[in-house]
């Protein structure tokens, strides 16, 4: 026997098949509960399936929440690092720039010392050249013109001294030199006038250097009839300086006043002698 049962709580052929056996048999009872069972089989298949979606959303949700966060946390992460870079970045260019800016600065400031330094030294170097200069030339003109007031008053006591000699050798000459009748005294004197005006008509050539003052220096001269002088070869004593000075003063005069005719023995080797005063 067959029934006609409404299922509106499960419509599908698994949930069908068992039931039209059930009818078939005649146990509806049977087949009631059945469909309970499969109903409640299926509302429980249903309800997990919805749990698992739901949890699977949910886990996804939380997956995708939870990558997200992780991304913006690394991405402000990444801001924030590359804030700090570019803040360190900027901060070491600034201290780098301010540190070679100070530098050159100081470059500057020490370069300007040390050549405001070596203008001074340079200003000081030439003043001190000048002043050197100056007082060089100033004690060489004092020493040229003490040298010429020297050589000033030399030549005018020597042409005071020639003149006296010449008086002297012109009272010489006018008493009669070479008379027979004067006393050895006498011609000793007149020997010594006659010297005497030689020496000094050799002075008027002689150069009188005052580094060589106090020095002294004889020389040996013959004196011809003619007057003229010749100094003999190694015979000066003295000095070597003032020496050769006067070898050079007698070179220079050549020939003096002629000697008296009764003189002539006496000036065969006279002896000269140059002071430096």
């Amino acid at each position: 026997m067959e029934g006609n049962i409404d299922l509106k709580e499960g419509n599908n052929a698994a949930t069908q098949a068992p039931i039209k056996i059930s009818l078939d048999t005649g146990d509806i009872a049977d087949a009631r509960q059945l469909i309970a069972q499969r109903i409640n089989a299926a509302e429980a298949k249903a309800k997990a399936e919805a749990e698992s979606k739901a949890k699977a959303e949910a886990e996804a949700k939380a997956k995708a929440e939870a990558e997200a966060k992780a991304k913006a946390e690394a991405e402000a992460k990444a801001k924030a690092e590359a804030e700090a870079k570019a803040k360190a970045e900027a901060e070491a260019k600034a201290k780098a720039e301010a540190e070679a800016k100070a530098k050159a600065e100081a470059e500057a400031k020490a370069k300007a010392e040390a050549e405001a330094e070596a203008k001074a030294k340079a200003k000081a170097e030439a003043e001190a050249k000048a002043k050197a200069e100056a007082q060089a030339k100033a004690k060489a003109e004092a020493q040229a013109k003490a040298k010429a007031q020297a050589q000033a008053k030399a030549k005018a006591a020597q042409e005071a001294k020639t003149t006296q000699l010449n008086d002297a050798f012109a009272d010489l000459i006018g008493d009669g030199g070479g008379d027979g009748s004067r006393t050895s005294d006498q011609s000793a004197n007149d020997f010594e006038r006659y010297k005497a005006r030689i020496q000094s008509e050799v002075n008027n050539n002689f150069s009188y250097n005052p580094a060589f003052t106090g020095r002294q220096c004889a020389v040996d001269v013959n004196i011809a009839s003619d007057g003229t002088l010749t100094p003999y070869q190694g015979s000066a004593r003295g000095q070597a300086n003032v020496c050769a000075l006067g070898v050079q003063a007698i070179v220079n005069t050549g020939r003096v006043t002629p000697p008296p005719a009764g003189m002539l023995s006496q000036v065969q080797r006279v002896t000269l002698v140059f002071i430096v005063r």
